[in-house]
């Protein structure tokens, strides 16, 4: 998917700076996908590059009035990484571990 690009971003005020992917889709033209902290992608083995093929699997949110994708799940290269669950808790939240 030519055209995939990395940032850093802060997604709200006062929050941690975080990783997006930019993607270009067939519907959409180019979509920013929020991913999670720099902080735990860092420890990721995931890495993403120009010219990967990914699937997202999120929710369309809008940020500072632009729409973005809040990812569940992408899907890279055979590989699996879970962000949120079903609810929407990140999987980096350690205070909402179930009980």
């Amino acid at each position: 998917m030519p055209g995939l690009r990395s940032d850093v971003v802060t997604p709200l005020k006062g929050m941690d700076p975080g990783v997006a992917l930019t993607i270009k889709t067939e519907k959409a033209g180019n979509m920013q996908v929020h991913l999670g902290p720099e902080w735990y992608m860092k420890r990721q083995q995931e890495k993403f590059a120009d010219g990967d093929e990914i699937e997202v699997v999120g929710s369309k949110v809008e940020v500072d009035q632009k729409p973005v994708i809040m990812a569940t799940q992408v899907r890279v290269k055979g590989r699996s990484l879970t962000l949120r669950n079903a609810d929407g808790v990140p999987t980096w939240d350690a205070s909402k571990e179930p009980k």
